[in-house]
């Protein structure tokens, strides 16, 4: 049994026991749960597209895929400041 979300399905895996949750790539969206993250994304220019409530009542900021990549790299390399 497969369940579609605009972002995101629910599959059912045979070897699994629980169903699993797939992450569609194909969205330009990146999803940042990471306070000091979004805010230096924020900091080096790269504006939220939205921001949305998620579990536990954090804030979720959603930005371009594209867009973000570059600071990305920089976040992974530890040279985002």
């Amino acid at each position: 049994m497969i369940v579609m979300f605009p972002f995101f399905y629910v599959s059912e895996v045979p070897y699994m026991k629980k169903e699993m949750i797939v992450i569609d790539n194909r969205s330009d969206e990146i999803k940042i749960v990471n306070q000091r993250q979004a805010f230096l994304y924020i900091r080096n220019g790269l504006q939220p597209l939205r921001m949305e409530c998620g579990y536990h009542d954090k804030l979720v900021y959603v930005f371009s895929r594209s867009e973000s990549e570059p600071l990305f790299e920089k976040w992974r390399n530890h040279e985002l400041d």
